[in-house]
């Protein structure tokens, strides 16, 4: 059983005393940022109503994490009885917070209300947007809302692996034509009939080595499917009580130093610069704004091995950066922009993109796809809808369809 917080210990429970599930509600370089530009992590406390004390003091505890809380009884556009128009504001008030936690009280997991705002809240929010805060009666007393503890990442009390010290080693090897990429542990180990599974979804080690460790088994997994994309292979050794040795292995194309290229007849040579700049002149230069490194790096490669355009990719990982590239390179033929982002989500930096560049065609990419959130999308002034997880037929369709309407020159095109 997870440590969890008491009724009566959460007004005690310092914030660096949490565990690292609460770290992605309170960034510190994110946290820098938005006090820079005005903006707060924002998040949407759901609850039991009757429990004023509790909800009072995770307001304080979150709050000293320099976190912004909307609960549904402090907001004055709320009716004061429970109504459809209630529901709506619920609805609104979810999507346009940046979190979702819930106080998983023994009272609020009974709550069809509770449950109901936490099944729209899944639906609306990423992974690592949403989370419960567990609450037990008592301390170290019984739980009946364990099935909550399996699904979701868990805020608790403290954050506990085992006692000893752990060494871990990074680095790289060139083996042949590839790159190996070694992470290096002296952890507890995997045992050898476990060892293909830890790279399953929803897969840990064992439940006796794992109880205090916070996550749902999904990392690995993650790390296989990013190598395969990348076209390399992951893979492990790993003894009992030992510790664990994980290797990447990627393709590896070296860059050809001045030495290594063979002089060219001059016809040769001008041949080939004609080829090159024609191939500049029909290149795109592509402005990709997402804050996920590995969501940036699915799309370059979409892009660039997969689609086979000829293009130039340039990374915002915010929408003041995406607003700044724009202002500063005239040449942006094309922008991708990601809609939850943070110091600037992605309707802000429309707003501000289309002041200076009114005919840039920006399509908006997000996990939301509802009727609702394409009105609202088509109604900030994005030229066309990309839905998450974005496919290369998807994304080819959404270029012909810009080209097609000359917001993008026709003479960019796909390599083959």
């Amino acid at each position: 059983m997870e440590k969890l917080i008491s009724k009566q210990l959460l007004s005690k429970v310092r914030s660096e005393n949490l565990t690292e599930s609460v770290k992605m509600f309170s960034d510190a370089k994110v946290s820098r940022e938005r006090k820079k530009y005005s903006f707060e992590v924002s998040l949407f406390l759901s609850h039991k109503h009757n429990e004023t004390e509790i909800i009072k003091q995770a307001i304080s505890l979150f709050k000293k994490l320099g976190v912004s809380v909307y609960v549904d009884w402090l907001d004055s556009e709320m009716p004061k009885t429970t109504n459809g128009y209630t529901a709506k504001k619920i609805k609104e008030r979810i999507r346009e917070c940046d979190k979702f936690i819930l106080i998983a009280t023994e009272e609020a997991i009974q709550s069809k209300w509770c449950n109901w705002e936490l099944g729209y809240g899944d639906s609306q929010k990423y992974f690592k947007n949403i989370a419960i805060m567990p609450i037990a009666n008592t301390e170290g007393g019984t739980y009946t809302g364990n099935e909550y503890l399996a699904i979701y990442p868990i805020i608790t009390s403290a954050y506990t692996y085992s006692t000893g010290t752990y060494y871990v080693e990074f680095g790289y090897n060139l083996v042949d034509s590839k790159l190996e990429i070694y992470v290096k542990d002296t952890g507890d180990g995997i045992k050898p009939k476990r060892q293909k599974s830890v790279f399953e979804r929803f897969s840990k080690e064992e439940e006796e080595s794992t109880k205090n460790i916070g996550g749902l088994g999904l990392g690995l997994w993650i790390a296989r499917e990013n190598t395969n994309l990348l076209e390399g292979k992951i893979t492990l050794k790993s003894k009992k009580h030992k510790g664990s040795t994980f290797f990447v292995t990627l393709p590896y194309t070296p860059t050809l130093g001045n030495s290594d290229i063979k002089t060219s007849t001059p016809n040769l040579k001008e041949e080939k610069q004609l080829e090159e700049q024609q191939e500049e002149d029909h290149k795109c230069n592509i402005l990709i704004a997402e804050d996920e490194e590995i969501n940036f790096m699915f799309l370059e490669i979409l892009l660039k091995k997969q689609i086979d355009l000829n293009c130039n990719i340039i990374h915002a990982k915010n929408g003041v950066e995406a607003v700044e590239i724009c202002q500063k390179n005239r040449e942006i033929d094309f922008v991708l922009m990601d809609l939850k982002m943070p110091v600037m989500d992605g309707f802000e930096a429309i707003k501000l993109i289309k002041q200076f560049r009114p005919e840039l065609p920006i399509v908006a990419q997000t996990a939301f796809s509802s009727t609702e959130d394409k009105e609202r999308v088509f109604a900030a002034g994005f030229n066309d809808f990309l839905s998450k997880p974005i496919s290369k037929e998807a994304l080819s369709d959404v270029i012909n369809r810009q080209k097609e309407q000359k917001r993008i020159n026709e003479s960019i095109n796909f390599k083959n």
